[in-house]
């Protein structure tokens, strides 16, 4: 997004000034009117596009996989950005969207664009969309980056739970573990005490360790 400052105006004459972030201008035009101003002027104040966001990979499979449909039904990629953008789900997916929009509409290839966003965009991914752009094949180049990623996710998540498994056991076993040396080996040890029976050394040691 950018930050613009405009100069707006109300119903009764007034002038309003200020400060907003916007996709575009047409996007600030929009957001005034819908707070009964009418824009006089704008300019723009600082571009936040140059910085580098994350992606969630679940964001991002979304993303390419919308790409890849839209693509396959013969959308142009102008036309998929702009969908995609006003029906973005999060800040992050929405101002991608808009970079996207912008540097594509200046004249940049898709794969160019994607370069410009390293940090959302692998070194890998861009050069498969390169290479999808120079042979027609983009949607399938797309479908195939999907379900790696897809694959990747998944042996991610397959992985945490086998590392989360062996954890809860441990903490359950020391649950039980601290549950009978502070309170159920002392009762015993003390009921039999109680009825006169004798102690072995090993109880004891058990009981001083509890």
């Amino acid at each position: 997004m950018a930050l613009y400052r405009y100069r707006a105006t109300d119903a009764a004459g007034h002038i309003s000034k200020g400060e907003m972030d916007a996709l575009n201008e047409f996007d600030l035009e929009s957001q005034l009117k819908k707070n009964d101003l009418e824009l006089i002027h704008s300019s723009p104040l600082k571009d936040k596009h140059h910085a580098v966001h994350r992606l969630a990979r679940r964001d991002l499979i979304n993303f390419l996989f919308q790409l890849e449909m839209l693509f396959r039904a013969g959308v142009p990629i102008l036309a998929i950005l702009g969908d995609l953008r006003d029906t973005a789900e999060t800040p992050k997916v929405k101002n991608l969207c808009a970079n996207l929009y912008e540097k594509i509409d200046s004249g940049s290839t898709i794969s160019e664009s994607f370069a410009a966003n390293p940090g959302i965009f692998p070194e890998l991914v861009t050069n498969l969309i390169r290479a999808g752009e120079g042979t027609g094949q983009l949607p399938y180049v797309l479908q195939e980056i999907v379900n790696s990623l897809k694959w990747q996710d998944e042996l991610a998540s397959k992985t945490k739970q086998l590392l989360m498994y062996p954890a809860f056991v441990t903490l359950v076993v020391g649950s039980v573990v601290v549950f009978l040396m502070t309170y159920l080996v002392p009762q015993i040890i003390g009921f039999v005490a109680n009825m006169g029976g004798t102690i072995p050394l090993q109880t004891k040691l058990l009981i001083w360790v509890s």
